[in-house]
């Protein structure tokens, strides 16, 4: 009868061990869960991020190439048409 009651005694307490780490096992993943949707939602405004600088870069690229052509045309018309001089009086 002894034994009985001591192994129902150790059922118990190793029920009540295991139902414990469940419990903090559980909370764990709800933490882990929990930190992996903010990652998520923090890698998803980094690439839109990322993808706006793009944009802004080629938007410069653009503007710098028909600034650099208007300068450059209008550099090379000014050293290759001839200056008209005046007479003297």
């Amino acid at each position: 009868m002894e034994s009985i009651a001591r192994s129902d005694l150790f059922f118990f307490i190793t029920a009540a061990a295991v139902v414990l780490v469940v419990a903090v096992v559980l909370i764990a993943l709800l933490y882990i869960i929990k930190i992996l949707r903010d990652f998520s939602s923090l890698f998803k405004k980094v690439r839109k991020e990322g993808e706006e600088i793009v944009d802004d870069v080629h938007l410069l690229r653009t503007s710098a190439k028909k600034k650099s052509s208007k300068s450059l045309s209008s550099l090379s018309s000014f050293f290759s048409s001839p200056k008209k001089k005046k007479p003297k009086k």
